[in-house]
């Protein structure tokens, strides 16, 4: 997995984008902050979460601001449930109405221009897939349940089943999560990530007494990313923890709730 120092750059709503989509023609994407908003308190200021807590108005008011600094204010955004699962909706042009629809799971994939796709994520990694080849972009929401379930690998699945996506043209960008560093989980929780990894467990996790760990969602779901095909070289990740990001980034884990959450947003221009 190549790895690249976070770049906000000058933008009043700051966004982390991958190098390896950034070169991709038609493509739009980008991983908020919590910067560049309008909403106050905890959910300082660029919460995208509408199930939060915040104002209702701050949130659709910071959504709008995200899409237009991205350039897509005015296509349909299809999001997940993210209910922690490994489920993987596939989303034509025609299941949208014309102002987007939520479907179930934690991960959507689709081949239809001129639909932005969004995952939120406070601690959880967010992956945004791209086939370059075919068309096809996919948005997954991966805490340690959904990283349990394979939820990255079953994305790929996914796009091969219904796309015909060769696993060996999808890039990968692995967004702001919650670190090695600060990610302590107990021995359910390493347990169920080994069960569905390739990886040896000294790629996974740093062993800490009792049994207990410090999980590396980025490697957990990078290693699954490779077992389902994609080539490593094709797989990109923020070194942006966002328990240690105070300033920029919105962590669950460090502040507990309230707090805001952040967004992961990829689409195809029509």
């Amino acid at each position: 997995m190549k790895m690249q120092a976070p770049d906000w750059g000058a933008d009043a709503t700051p966004v982390l984008r991958d190098s390896g989509l950034a070169t991709r023609a038609g493509l739009v994407h980008g991983f908020s902050g919590r910067l560049g908003g309008v909403s106050t308190g905890h959910y300082q200021s660029l919460n995208l979460g509408p199930r939060s807590g915040d104002d209702p108005a701050a949130v659709r008011h910071n959504r709008g601001l995200l899409l237009a600094s991205l350039g897509i204010a005015d296509i349909p955004v299809a999001a997940p449930r993210q209910v922690h699962s490994a489920e993987v909706s596939v989303v034509r042009a025609s299941d949208l109405a014309p102002r987007g629809r939520v479907f179930d799971g934690d991960a959507v994939v689709t081949d239809a221009r001129g639909i932005a796709l969004m995952v939120l994520a406070a601690d959880c990694l967010p992956i945004l897939l791209h086939d370059p080849t075919r068309g096809v972009i996919g948005a997954v929401h991966a805490g340690w349940r959904g990283t349990a379930g394979a939820i990255a690998r079953r994305a790929v699945e996914a796009m091969s089943v219904h796309f015909s996506c060769e696993p060996g043209d999808i890039r990968a960008a692995l967004g702001p999560a919650i670190g090695r560093c600060c990610y302590e989980v107990g021995p359910e929780v390493l347990t169920a990530v080994a069960a569905v990894s390739p990886a040896p467990a000294d790629e996974l996790w740093e062993p800490l007494p009792a049994g207990k760990g410090r999980l590396d969602l980025l490697a957990a779901n990078a290693a699954q990313l490779r077992e389902a095909g994609v080539a490593a070289e094709h797989i990109g990740g923020q070194a942006a923890c966002t328990a240690c990001d105070v300033a920029r980034l919105f962590s669950h884990r460090r502040d507990g709730e309230p707090t805001g959450r952040a967004a992961a947003v990829i689409a195809q221009r029509a």
